[in-house]
């Protein structure tokens, strides 16, 4: 007996699912990246901040660059806000897609789930056919007289 072969309704549903849980995928890579390049101009910011912190170097400036000196200062507390604010920011983007991740990954995973049951109901059906088939097949044998029997 020919068997039929499986055919899932929803394939076409469940290729679009992938891609989607796919493209999620590289959208948070891409935030993760941005995240972790923000978070390395904050500690250089931070980084430039304390260096010009030091003590021993403002004794030395006369009024004038000591004004300077702070005006630098302030740029560079600024700039170091500027970029929490940014590392903060980008984080929140990153949990968003980090969550769209799991919400496609879920939708992926039940058709995912859905087309495996239904392909072992399929294959379980086939089975029984074929056994219904055979049992019938023998019956129809023993049923006949021993001389009419191949």
């Amino acid at each position: 007996m020919a068997r039929k072969k499986f055919i899932f309704a929803l394939d076409g549903v469940l290729q679009l699912r992938r891609h989607e849980a796919d493209q999620a995928r590289r959208v948070l890579a891409g935030a993760s990246q941005r995240c972790q390049e923000q978070a390395q101009r904050l500690q250089a910011a931070e980084q430039a901040l304390q260096a010009t912190a030091q003590p021993s170097m403002l004794r030395t400036l006369n009024p004038h660059q000591l004004r300077q000196h702070e005006a630098y200062s302030q740029q560079l507390k600024r700039e170091r806000d500027a970029a929490r604010r940014a590392l903060r920011q980008c984080r929140q983007e990153e949990a968003k897609a980090r969550q769209l991740v799991l919400e496609r990954h879920r939708a992926e995973e039940s058709l995912s789930t859905l087309r495996t049951s239904q392909a072992h109901a399929h294959r379980r059906e086939q089975r029984q056919q074929e056994i219904r088939t055979q049992d019938e097949q023998t019956a129809s044998r023993h049923s006949q007289p021993r001389h009419l029997r191949p």
